[in-house]
Parts: structure tokens; sequence; C-alpha cells
């Protein structure tokens, strides 16, 4: 990319728009807080640069009742070939969450896996810290590691995604 450009890698646009599609969520929460969650993720196009992100699915508590839960964010590729991730949903609606930089041929979130790319941001919420790591293995799988530590909260939530045939 030349600099002062606004023309994102050609590249960058195939990995982000690979992210489009029906993906089956299994979300593994450990530590201060445990849980099961198991649900479905679609990723739409917003516009151009822009995907809409929406999961929706149970989460099972240990000994406890099962939640529905759902979570909404938008995806924005920037000409630097970032990618912008903000809450689409609650009282931190439009807010950023995390901005991620990817690295190629590094090893997913606890997937064992080799060759995907790989990025990693933090984001403050209060005094808690969320170190929020995304791998790409694209075109059928990505996964999330999100470790939460402060004086309220102290978790891990692991997610795995898995594309849903026939919804590249």
């Amino acid at each position: 990319m030349t600099a002062g450009t606004d023309i994102v890698d050609p590249c960058h646009h195939g990995r982000f728009n690979a992210l489009a599609g029906r993906w089956q969520i299994s979300r593994a929460i450990t530590g201060g807080s445990v849980g099961q969650m198991t649900g479905i993720a679609i990723v739409t196009a917003g516009g151009p640069d822009r995907l809409d992100y929406a999961e929706s699915g149970q989460l099972a508590l240990p000994g406890g009742p099962v939640l529905d839960v759902f979570r909404r964010y938008t995806y924005r590729l920037l000409a630097d070939g970032r990618i912008a991730i903000d809450f689409a949903d609650g009282p931190t609606s439009g807010a950023r969450f995390v901005t991620l930089a990817f690295v190629a041929g590094a090893e997913g979130a606890g997937d064992g896996v080799e060759g995907g790319w790989s990025a990693a941001d933090l984001h403050h919420c209060g005094d808690d810290l969320y170190h929020a790591t995304m791998t790409l293995n694209l075109p059928d799988r990505f996964s999330t590691d999100i470790q939460v530590t402060g004086p309220r909260k102290d978790y891990r939530a692991l997610t795995r995604y898995r594309r849903i045939a026939g919804s590249s």
C-alpha cells in the first residue's frame, strides 16, 4: 500500500469479505465465570468495507438455567488493513471494542492450527481489561479468545466458529 492513500490492499478485502456467511458457534467460558454457549452467528455486508455481525444462542450455566443470549457488532475494514470491531447493541452501541492488525502464520487461539492470520488488542471496561485475540483460518473457520481480568471480572471465553455449509 502506498503511503497517503485510502486504498485497501486487495488481500485484506479477501480475508475481510470471507467472514461473511453463517457460522456455528461453540463458546467455552472458564475461570471465575463458567458456562457453555452454542449458537449461530450471521455476518452480512452492511456497506462498503463494513460487515454486520449478529449472534444468538443458548448459554448453559452449570447447575443453573439455560439462557437465551445475543450480541451484535459492526466490523469495519480500515484503509490500513486493520479491522475495527464496534459494539452494535446495548448501552455501548457505537463504541469501539478492539482494532485488529492481522499477521500471517500465527497459531490459532487454542486450536493448535498454524498458518492462519492472527491479531490481538486490548479493551478497557472500567477497571477490567479484555485481551482479545482473533485467529482467521478462512474460509471455513475462525476463533476468538477473550481473557478478562480485573477487580470485577476474571474469566476466559474461547469461541470457535465453523462455517455452515453453503453459507459463503
